[in-house]
């Protein structure tokens, strides 16, 4: 018996970056079109920008954070009539295929290269003395 299985959606193969631009543009799309308030436009930007940037850090608290700030502040636009009915439902949808990106692609620690803490210079090895050593060769220090 043949199993069936369902086909994934075009949203379903956004990766994350993809999801964030289209997310973007569906805002940016609205704003041209008089559908959402320059303000509330420029504050949903800022807040998925501001997610973008902490995904990329690999700081998944801050992701959750921004994305519940832009669910947030979506509603509220959408409660104060900033942002049309259409519009809001148009940034929703990408909102939540971004939510499905960030689900199957969490964002990645990255983990601080100890040259970055050093400005960049190579520090010296962790074996590495002052060179003048307080032993000797009989193991009576």
């Amino acid at each position: 018996m043949a199993r069936e299985t369902p086909s994934p959606t075009p949203e379903a193969r956004l990766t994350v970056e993809e999801a964030y631009l289209a997310l973007v543009g569906t805002i940016d799309a609205a704003e041209v079109a008089d559908q959402i308030e320059e303000g509330s436009a420029d504050d949903l930007r800022q807040r998925a920008d501001d997610m973008w940037e902490a995904y990329q850090a690999g700081d998944a608290e801050e992701v959750d954070k921004k994305l519940q700030e832009f669910s947030d502040k979506l509603g509220e636009a959408a409660d104060k009539g900033e942002v049309t009915l259409a519009a809001s439902g148009r940034i929703d949808d990408a909102f939540q295929d971004l939510v499905l990106a960030i689900e199957r692609h969490p964002p990645v620690t990255v983990e601080k290269d100890s040259h970055e803490e050093n400005g960049g210079a190579p520090g010296p090895p962790p074996w590495a003395g002052d060179g003048k050593g307080g032993g000797n060769a009989h193991g009576n220090d």
